[in-house]
């Protein structure tokens, strides 16, 4: 539209302002200054549409063409940065794949932003962010994280509201993006998983400590090349912004589970993340984390995951479960009791029905039934198998599954992801008898993907034993209340 075009428009809104204010009788002053205003609404959306362009002009040429023009060490610098994002989205799927998780199943969580929270996206003006204050929804955890221009977040959600599951999915996304992006820019996302920093007596809970255990994890890496090139490339990332540090089971950092003065533990370990994400630290960081044991006092934008609600259908329908048995679940859940309707809200107890189902189980009449469900067919389904392999018998496994699992429940100190020493020592000390061929258990029930080893940490007693995301721990603890009078032999 020709400013003369624009300028035809004022007759309309020159006879309603004088019929309105003036009876009728147009005053001469009024034409230019309704044509000045036509002006300068129009100059003003000339200038934000060449912000938008110049803004997308330079967007494209950082990301894409800026890179043409790279030296040699620049272009190896991206080379190896694009080597390790490829490491990163190994290390997810191999995390996913042993507690047999795949992301195409992922289902979007909701949840809601409390505190001012920044969104990246196209505000009033190109180059400013548009703002959003006070309590909001957001329909898209994973995109929340992704866009949010906070520098610092706060997950907060029940166990098995899905954590852990929406950090890993935003790490492989952005992971994947990285590997092929021509920037050395990029950003790498580092997911963290906070439940396996072990820290000596001498060491203080600063910011030191973590920058120490983050490298720790970094240099994983069975690569003298790549180490070396972290070595200079970490501190690099931290004054470009191009990590992206996702902290993972705050609530399960072995001193917070361990401590008798917890709510100190917390603050302690809250303020040292914020301190390494100070000052010349320019990435973002998230942490996740349940509300119980949780930091408290950081002050951080909030994001609370919300109950599934009518994305359990979502959920379903990405099981794989066939159309029939798909069909039944969903039918059977619209009218379940409200027990079922409740706990059915949470990802991972949902992912556990669909499994039982899968299975050929009925649909359960209480909470307790699933847990029961689906312990049994794990175990049973799999009876040759464990007997050819592992010369035991289910009922044996099982035994020793909730054996060490009211173990770990009543051993503060071992943490949710003790060694199998640690394990041992555990059991002598309660008056349980460890037998010889105990290993033999504890690989019998990683085989059957009830629980999980950090293939990354030294082996043999050192190795460290998880219950895949606690199913175990948590479906066997109503059984193991009468072990507490009970001893095996």
């Amino acid at each position: 539209m020709k400013p003369e075009d624009l300028l035809k428009l004022d007759a309309p809104i020159r006879k309603l302002i004088s019929q309105v204010f003036f009876q009728g009788n147009e005053p001469t002053w009024l034409s230019p200054l309704v044509n000045g205003v036509f002006l300068f609404v129009f100059a003003l959306l000339a200038i934000w549409g060449l912000l938008f362009v110049l803004g997308q002009i330079k967007k494209l040429w950082i990301e894409q063409f800026w890179s043409l023009f790279y030296k040699p060490e620049q272009i190896e610098r991206r080379r190896k940065r694009q080597i390790l994002a490829d490491y990163i989205q190994n290390e997810i799927r191999q995390l996913n794949n042993r507690e047999k998780w795949q992301d195409y199943r992922f289902t979007e969580l909701e949840a809601e932003i409390e505190a001012q929270g920044r969104r990246k996206g196209v505000g009033i003006l190109p180059f400013f962010q548009s703002q959003q204050r006070g309590l909001r929804r957001e329909r898209s955890l994973s995109q929340a994280l992704e866009l949010s221009s906070e520098r610092r977040i706060l997950v907060e959600g029940d166990p098995g509201a899905g954590k852990s599951v929406a950090l890993r999915h935003v790490t492989e996304k952005l992971a994947q993006r990285a590997m092929s992006s021509p920037s050395i820019k990029s950003v790498i996302p580092l997911y963290i998983n906070l439940k396996k920093l072990e820290r000596a007596s001498a060491d203080k809970i600063d910011r030191n400590l973590i920058e120490s255990f983050v490298k720790q994890e970094l240099n994983r890496i069975n690569d003298s090349g790549m180490e070396r090139f972290l070595d200079s490339e970490f501190q690099q990332g931290i004054e470009d912004g191009t990590w992206l540090f996702l902290f993972d089971s705050f609530d399960e950092l072995p001193e917070v589970l361990s401590s008798v003065e917890a709510d100190l533990t917390i603050k302690n370990y809250a303020e040292a993340i914020d301190d390494f994400l100070s000052g010349f630290n320019q990435c973002r960081g998230i942490i996740a984390s349940r509300k119980f044991r949780g930091p408290k006092h950081l002050g951080w934008p909030q994001f609370r995951i919300l109950p599934l609600e009518d994305r359990r259908f979502e959920l379903i329908q990405k099981a794989d479960l066939g159309s029939q048995i798909e069909k039944k679940l969903i039918a059977q859940l619209r009218i379940a009791p409200q027990e079922i309707q409740e706990v059915t809200k949470n990802p991972m107890f949902l992912g556990i029905l669909c499994e039982n189902m899968r299975d050929g189980s009925a649909f359960p009449e209480n909470t307790h039934g699933v847990f029961e469900s689906y312990l049994d067919k794990r175990f049973n389904r799999d009876e040759e198998r464990l007997k050819k392999r592992f010369n035991l018998e289910v009922s044996e496994i099982r035994e020793m599954a909730e054996r060490i699992a009211f173990c770990i429940s009543l051993d503060s100190g071992l943490g949710l992801s003790p060694t199998r020493e640690g394990i041992r020592a555990a059991m002598t000390h309660l008056g349980f008898r460890v037998p010889g061929n105990f290993d033999q258990f504890l690989n019998a029930l990683e085989y059957l993907k009830l629980a999980r080893s950090e293939q990354d940490t030294t082996l043999g007693d050192s190795l460290l034993f998880t219950f895949a995301h606690r199913r175990a721990l948590v479906s066997s603890s109503w059984r193991l209340e009468t072990l507490q009078y009970k001893k095996f032999n």
